[in-house]
């Protein structure tokens, strides 16, 4: 494939002012519709820090031992009643400093307003999130691209149930489509400190500071440590050592457990359906089987293998990591491998995915997209027979399409050896 010429300051800046529209309406679209509307991925964040105001810090964390049930602590119960909120009750498992931080606004608003303001930050994230990935890698017009990667992701359970229920990866998701544009641009800084950041919230994105070391960014990796390192000092001085060993447990239940449930989709999962694995049912519907030790060192060795090999590869072969999917692909193949994925972990690379109409003829890109987006509808869920190996379907089959999605970027990625 040829690539296109950069497109000139002035198509930049119409794109630019074309997402910042689209971000507004939708936005605005999101505030009416779900705005004000709490759903069981905000309460969390808003019992955690109502608690930490009150002065309960040290009730902010499910008591998970062995298998991660996804049941929140008992003190959120009250929190919940006290606002009206009737729904499941999920558990907080970010680092302490964010409760801390948000602490002070419990004393300025209630959760449904919480909820509101939450909605036109990740409605706007998300659509920026895009912008940032055409930044990345222009290959298509924007208005395109725009198009085909907002249907992407709202016709399918990746983008439209996190944005109905203010996940907070939709922001995860928008620092890490800019940490990609700033790689790919020459922002390195910026780079390290947006990745730095998306580890503060989330943890599991510093495993991708590996990949600075392909493009031979050294100021990246500084920035991230500068940034990672500030927040989780900051987070350790704020809450001391008990909550982050609170949280670390609660990590290593999660790195034990596999759900058999419909919106948790990597290779564990697919091997819990084909081994027959059985669990234990922790609440209505959902299923958590706990993972041998053989089983999770595998599932941890193959992750770090795979990052380690694709950042190595990158190195070797400066095409790979020159690839307008490196940076997606990575995404996707660690949270394939990752423990306990859900379907909102691949927004990123269902977004990027859009870029196989440039990089794939046009029939051949276009079936890969409608079998995903198929795959990780909704439309599984209305399925009038019964999957094979009795799997949830949105499960089976969304997995079954990201594993075929990652073949497809693999392919493209590895591929570009043949340039140097």
């Amino acid at each position: 494939m040829i690539s296109p010429p950069p497109p000139s300051s002035e198509i930049r800046r119409i794109a630019f002012l074309t997402a910042l529209v689209a971000a507004l309406v939708f936005a605005s679209y999101c505030w009416w519709t779900y705005g004000g509307k709490p759903g069981a991925d905000v309460l969390p964040l808003w019992a955690a820090a109502k608690l930490w105001a009150a002065g309960m810090s040290e009730a902010i964390y499910a008591a998970d031992t062995s298998v991660f049930t996804l049941n929140g602590p008992p003190a959120f119960g009250p929190v919940a009643e006290a606002e009206g909120y009737r729904a499941e009750i999920y558990p907080f498992i970010y680092p302490p400093i964010w409760a801390a931080l948000m602490a002070p606004l419990t004393g300025l608003m209630d959760l449904a307003r919480f909820d509101a303001y939450l909605t036109l930050v990740n409605a706007s994230a998300l659509v920026m999130g895009l912008w940032l990935i055409w930044r990345a890698a222009p290959l298509l017009p924007f208005t395109t691209y725009l198009a085909a990667g907002f249907l992407m992701l709202l016709v399918t359970t990746v983008g439209l149930l996190p944005v109905m229920g203010n996940q907070v990866q939709i922001f995860v998701a928008f620092l890490l489509a800019l940490t990609m544009e700033r790689s790919r641009n020459g922002g390195d800084v910026a780079a390290g400190a947006a990745l730095g950041l998306a580890a503060a919230l989330k943890l599991y994105p510093a495993l991708f500071v590996v990949l600075f070391f392909a493009t031979r960014q050294p100021r990246a990796v500084l920035a991230f440590v500068v940034v990672g390192g500030t927040l989780g000092l900051g987070s350790l001085a704020v809450a001391g050592w008990p909550l982050h060993a609170d949280l670390l447990s609660q990590l290593r239940a999660i790195g034990r457990t596999v759900f058999q449930i419909n919106l948790s989709m990597n290779l564990d999962a697919l091997w819990a359906i084909v081994s027959g694995a059985t669990g234990t049912e922790v609440a209505p519907g959902r299923i958590a089987i706990e993972k041998p030790a053989l089983w999770s060192t595998v599932s941890r060795t193959s992750l770090i293998a795979f990052l380690a090999l694709y950042a190595l590869a990158g190195r070797q072969w400066p095409a790979i990591a020159d690839h307008p999917l490196y940076w997606p692909t990575a995404i996707l193949g660690a949270a394939l491998l990752g423990p306990l994925s859900w379907a909102f972990h691949y927004i990123t690379p269902i977004a990027a995915a859009p870029l196989l109409l440039a990089l794939r003829p046009p029939r051949t890109a276009l079936l890969v997209l409608v079998l995903v987006a198929l795959c990780l509808s909704f439309l599984p869920l209305t399925l009038p027979f019964s999957m094979p190996f009795d799997a949830p379907p949105l499960q089976l089959l969304g997995t079954l399409a990201l594993i075929g999605l990652f073949a497809a970027f693999l392919i493209e990625v590895l591929g570009a050896r043949s340039a140097d």
